[in-house]
């Protein structure tokens, strides 16, 4: 049974939508919580670990990769935050004055809807599902950690993970991904029997 360790990037700079066209240092705060995380990580003990590659991933994880360089790491595109589009940095205020028609369009059907230029939580879920499907699946590692973004790594996006046969369980803290919290699922596969 494959152990899935999920890890949401630690604070970053940045406010409003901060998505894949932000490509954001951490916050001191931040950095500090990655050095925090290395103790945590290493309990978690790893075999493999996949990224996004934006650079809050990449630095959230830097700390413990300098200690543990014999672990695996691979950056993959498909794990790279939500594209918001025209609304990429803004706060809700500055989307309510520049895109009204827009804003109203996108809150009232998150799920297949996009912001202008941006994509939907479907097909950030699809991107998803597909990396899940390429490299969890087929990965003999049994010990994996995703270090990625909050959209990823929320309880209802795992769940629209079709690919993972069977999730046994998730733990995390009142069923929200907080920045750099670490929450686990273990994942089955179906027996071809």
């Amino acid at each position: 049974m494959k152990r899935i360790i999920l890890l949401r990037h630690a604070q970053c700079e940045g406010e409003g939508y901060i998505g894949a066209g932000s490509d954001v240092h951490l916050t001191r705060t931040g950095h500090a919580r990655a050095v925090q995380l290395i103790a945590e990580i290493e309990d978690l003990a790893p075999e493999m670990i996949y990224s996004s590659p934006l650079l809050r991933c990449r630095e959230t994880l830097m700390p413990y990769l300098e200690k543990n360089q014999q672990t695996l790491v691979s950056y993959d595109a498909a794990l790279r935050e939500m594209e918001f589009g025209s609304f990429e940095s803004l706060t809700y205020e500055q989307i309510s004055r520049r895109y009204p028609e827009a804003q109203t369009a996108w809150y009232a059907n998150q799920i297949t809807g996009r912001p202008p230029g941006g994509e939907s939580l479907q097909e950030l879920h699809s991107r998803v599902e597909g990396f899940l499907s390429r490299k969890i699946l087929k990965c003999p590692a049994e010990r994996i950690l995703i270090c990625a973004h909050g959209d990823h790594s929320e309880p209802s996006s795992v769940n629209c993970w079709p690919s993972v046969p069977v999730i046994i369980g998730i733990s995390d803290s009142n069923g929200a991904i907080l920045q750099s919290s670490i929450s686990m699922m273990s994942v089955s596969q179906p027996s071809l029997a």
